[in-house]
């Protein structure tokens, strides 16, 4: 059973339920969910500006909640593309920019972070849904938030392939080209030219780029 969690505030929930991981205190499966954050944490240790009243979650589950023929370097990609279906399936527009950003038009409105820990997974989704800071957009829809975030346990517990999914992404994976993506180096490149590749890579400018969140 997937257990959910919820508190007032955190500092951020993925660092709460990392630190609680690693000390044993939570076990797996489980959620941390909360209705403010005050330190968010995004891609690549970038902090993530987190307003009141918008979705902040972390899941811990072990390997036994993934498809098995699910590349580990595109967890976020697999989970990003699951909850917005849910969202789409509500009448939102949002698309998943490669390899882990939820998209309104041209405009950031959530993300994903993944990390790996032994035999666990902690997948992080952040989400404007009724404020957002500047440049950034909120969701185009009215949702309650508890109730997605039981819609995502249901679909999560599904175990979906990962061909069922990337088999759907790949044709949204053209919106992602007239935008960029970040190298490990911090360099912005455009993904105009990037081929997707089957494991959820690309290979763009003579190199083969993954996912990478922590």
């Amino acid at each position: 059973m997937l257990e959910i969690l919820y508190f007032e505030k955190l500092n951020s929930t993925h660092k709460f339920l990392l630190k609680n991981i690693k000390e044993k205190s939570l076990t797996p499966p489980v959620i941390v969910t909360a209705l403010e954050q005050t330190d968010g944490i995004g891609t690549r240790g970038k902090s993530w500006t987190s307003l009141k009243g918008n979705l902040f979650l972390s899941m811990c589950i072990d390997e036994s909640y993934l498809p098995k023929d699910l590349p580990k370097q595109s967890v976020s990609i697999y989970f990003g593309y699951i909850f917005k279906e849910i969202l789409e399936e509500k009448g939102s527009k949002v698309w998943l920019k490669w390899p882990n950003d939820f998209y309104l038009d041209d405009k950031k409105i959530g993300g994903v972070l993944s990390q790996i820990i032994g035999k666990n997974i902690i997948v992080s989704i952040g989400l404007n849904l009724v404020k957002s800071p500047e440049n950034f957009k909120t969701i185009d829809i009215k949702i309650e938030k508890n109730k997605l975030i039981k819609e995502f346990v249901l679909k999560v517990k599904q175990v979906v392939l990962w061909k069922n999914i990337f088999s759907k992404y790949r044709v949204e994976f053209s919106k992602s080209k007239s935008h960029k993506t970040t190298f490990e180096d911090g360099e912005k490149i455009s993904l105009k030219d990037a081929v997707l590749q089957d494991d959820g890579s690309i290979k763009i400018l003579g190199k083969r780029i993954y996912s990478k969140d922590g």
